[in-house]
């Protein structure tokens, strides 16, 4: 049922022997400021357990303890935080039972668990109340509704007194409770309300139970249909000295007039009230549509416009009663006519989503929109077409949404819905890709993104849509166009930073990625670009929050990091500024791993070597991403190491950061595709450090990762088995490469040299001098700088060979 969510959690319980001690309960007490709770427990915890205090005392300080416990609960605004502190004040209840099995009080300790359970299942109703569509709260409501039952039924007896009286209380109540979640006509609904009028046949010996009393006596009785007899108790509770609080009489007699359909009469008595505005309108709108579902069709046109207005009245008050007057509205199966205002619609397509029926709620939507055309209003109508799309792509239905969209961005006279409906229409089709949605291709994803661009170039909407198309063209490998629209956002936006960082991380692997086939000095004018570009980026962000500031520095020091262009010392700068800076945890993760390469790279191996097998101790789990970055920049430096005795040592660091991750019994902490890549940097790891049978072990029965591997990892595999001698699968691996890249690409002409010097220390020369033919056919240049120098000196050695 839901009247008195919390009043009777004040009742005072008094024990039986007069003289040993008395309790309230714990619900009763003034609350206690959260951060005093857990020192003040921890002594109370302590003294429970003392075994040389006598059990009664103990008893009283279990009380205590557990109502902390409770006011705790009451405190907490998080509903899993509520409860988690509820549980644990029933299970300290329960524990001290089971240590104390002698104790003179049990029957208090169950009544006051059950209170704990009761208070538990009324705050998962409240929860319902606003989130009806979600089935696990009920679950959990009842769940917590059956607990107390049985704790009160293993106590309860027809003894007089004040415990007695409250047990058989608590227990009618919990049972009407319990009976009020099941179906209206269900026998086991109609035995517990039995049972609950059973219990309260004898009246209270005390006077503030008597009030509660007779209330829940008469709610028992309406849902029986003895009205007269529930109106006759509620008179009389409200006369008792001293009486119920207004709002608990109030919600039995509404009920008891809208069952006898005195609408108006209840309607008086509510605005007579003193109920606080969201809940004078609540209450108002139930009694609106109790009466628009009442036989007869007399007042139901009169009863849908008041029930709008109350609606309109929360919705003003932004209260959270608008929730439950709109799903209750959802619930009820009443409809507005086609004519009245389509406000009405909207409302009701709104309790419907609140239900969890997106499509019907977006079906309501429509009709509000209709409405609203018929009447003039092409600009509203475009508005309830955009909520009722929300709806369908909240649902996952991103083709519905993308078709009613359309009518939005099609309208001419939409208003301010057009540049939102084209954003969100962009959203649904990128949904839709992602999902695999038959007919949806990234061209159609990347046009209504290009469109939402030159149609609404100023609406912050455009923001959001150069962000998105810059990130569709750098999937595509256009990064001059994905560069044009991210610098394009201006500094004010929030995406300003995204775009930052994301043109730097496209710079800085653009760079890594020409390595094996472009000159230090080719690179060193891209690699200058990318660090004015983080410099003025830099620059642009002092007004910026501090995190926005820290990745750009993190992003400073990764481009310095760069094997052969970068350096490494002023890496190490830029990181040890980030570490006087409030840092996240991902930034302090990452600036960790930064410092631990930079040392590698200064020639610090000691320190790097420290550091990375302390690794386990500072990793964050939650940044695998950004350590399978690091482990592949580690391999990099290896490979462009200048020596011998530095290549080993980088191997090093790469072996003492990835083996302890991939021990047995780990398995958890990675998934699928890292612990095959990850197990492929081991391998290549140890052969750096001169240990070739140790990578063949690491290797034996690996696999590619599922992903579509990249480029620089295939090439990384095929240098790999060729540095193993292995070359019949670097023939298979390069071939692999030529078949995935675009021909006369830099990346193509390395394959097609590298495949050409593994036919060569295959013996295989005549194929080996046939593909760097054909490719000069094709290619006179054969790549330009240092690969056209590459396939001429091979070329010469197949010759002299010969």
């Amino acid at each position: 049922m839901s009247l008195w969510s919390h009043v009777f959690q004040r009742l005072v319980i008094v024990a039986a022997a007069p003289g040993v001690f008395s309790f309230a309960l714990a619900l009763a007490q003034t609350p206690t400021p959260i951060d005093e709770i857990s020192q003040h427990l921890a002594g109370m915890k302590k003294q429970i357990n003392d075994v040389s205090v006598g059990v009664a005392q103990r008893e009283i300080l279990a009380i205590e303890t557990a109502g902390t416990l409770d006011r705790a609960a009451q405190a907490e605004t998080r509903i899993d935080a509520k409860q988690a502190n509820w549980d644990e004040a029933v299970g300290l209840l329960d524990g001290f039972r089971e240590k104390n099995p002698d104790q003179p009080r049990v029957k208090e300790f169950q009544l006051q668990a059950a209170v704990y359970r009761w208070a538990q299942a009324r705050a998962w109703h409240d929860q319902h109340a606003l989130f009806p569509a979600d089935p696990a709260i009920r679950a959990h409501e009842v769940s917590a509704l059956d607990d107390a039952i049985a704790r009160l039924r293993a106590v309860v007896s027809d003894e007089p007194g004040v415990l007695p009286d409250n047990i058989r209380f608590r227990l009618a109540w919990a049972l009407a409770d319990r009976a009020d979640l099941e179906d209206a006509k269900a026998p086991t609904r109609l035995a517990r309300d039995e049972e609950a009028l059973k219990l309260l046949e004898k009246p209270p010996t005390e006077p503030r139970l008597a009030g509660y009393h007779g209330l829940i006596k008469a709610e028992l009785l309406r849902r029986s249909g003895k009205l007269p007899e529930a109106a006759a108790l509620i008179t009389e509770a409200s006369k008792i000295d001293p009486p119920p609080p207004e709002a608990e009489v109030l919600d039995v007699s509404v009920r008891v007039l809208t069952d006898a359909r005195k609408f108006t009469e209840a309607k008086s008595v509510v605005n007579a009230s003193k109920l606080p505005p969201a809940a004078k309108a609540l209450t108002l709108a139930r009694i609106a549509l109790t009466e628009a579902r009442a036989p007869g069709d007399g007042g139901r046109a009169a009863a849908e416009k008041e029930l709008l207005q109350q609606v309109r009245a929360l919705r003003i008050l932004k209260a959270p009663e608008t929730r439950i007057a709109l799903a209750e509205w959802a619930e009820s199966g009443v409809e507005p006519d086609d004519l009245v205002d389509p406000e009405a619609w909207d409302a009701l397509a709104e309790g419907t989503e609140i239900r969890g029926d997106s499509v019907k709620a977006a079906g309501f939507e429509e009709r509000a929109a209709a409405r609203a055309e018929k009447n003039g209003g092409d600009e509203a109508a475009a508005g309830y077409r955009l909520r009722g799309a929300g709806f369908l792509f909240q649902a996952g239905k991103y083709e519905e949404a993308d078709a009613l969209l359309a009518k939005v961005v099609g309208a001419p006279h939409a208003g301010a819905s057009r540049p939102k409906a084209g954003l969100l229409q962009c959203l649904a089709r990128g949904r839709a890709l992602a999902a695999g949605a038959p007919g949806v291709t990234s061209q159609a994803y990347a046009e209504a993104l290009d469109r939402q661009i030159r149609e609404f170039p100023d609406d912050p909407t455009a923001i959001e849509a150069r962000w998105l198309l810059g990130n569709v063209e750098q999937a595509r490998g256009d990064r001059e166009k994905a560069k044009k629209l991210w610098t394009a956002i201006p500094p004010t936006a929030a995406r300003w930073i995204d775009a930052r960082l994301a043109l730097a991380d496209a710079m800085r692997r653009h760079i890594e990625t020409q390595f094996a086939t472009a000159d230090d000095d080719a690179l060193a004018p891209e690699f200058a670009v990318a660090s004015k570009f983080l410099t003025d980026s830099q620059e642009a962000a002092r007004s910026r929050a501090e995190s926005d500031q820290v990745e750009l520095l993190l992003r400073e020091a990764r481009l310095e990091l760069v094997p052969k262009l970068g350096k490494p010392r002023q890496a190490r700068d830029f990181l040890d500024r980030c570490n006087g800076m409030n840092l996240t945890t991902s930034q302090r993760y990452r600036a960790r791993l930064g410092r631990t390469i930079a040392l590698a790279a200064l020639g610090r191996y000691v320190e790097a070597e420290r550091e990375a097998q302390q690794h386990p101790t500072w990793a964050d789990p939650a940044s695998r991403p950004d350590f399978l970055d690091a482990i592949r920049l580690l391999d990099l430096c290896a490979s462009n190491s200048p020596t011998d005795l530095q290549q080993r040592r980088f191997g090093l660091v790469v072996r003492l950061l990835v083996q302890p991750l991939l021990k047995e019994g780990e398995e958890s902490a990675l998934d699928a595709d890292q612990r095959s890549e990850l197990t492929f940097r081991l391998a290549r790891a140890l052969l750096f450090q001169g240990d070739p049978r140790g990578a063949q072990e690491t290797l034996r029965g690996w696999s590619l990762p599922r992903r579509a591997a990249d480029d620089r990892l295939l090439r990384d595999l095929a240098d790999l088995y060729s540095r193993l001698e292995v070359y019949e699968l670097a023939i298979d691996v390069n071939r692999l490469r030529l078949r995935n890249l675009a021909a006369g690409s830099p990346s193509w002409f390395d394959a097609r040299y590298n495949l050409a010097l593994t036919y060569y220390r295959l013996g295989r020369r005549k194929e080996a001098l046939q593909l760097i033919e054909g490719t000069s056919i094709l290619h006179p240049d054969l790549g330009g700088g240092s690969l056209q120098e590459k396939f001429i000196r091979l070329r010469q050695r197949l010759s002299t060979a010969q």
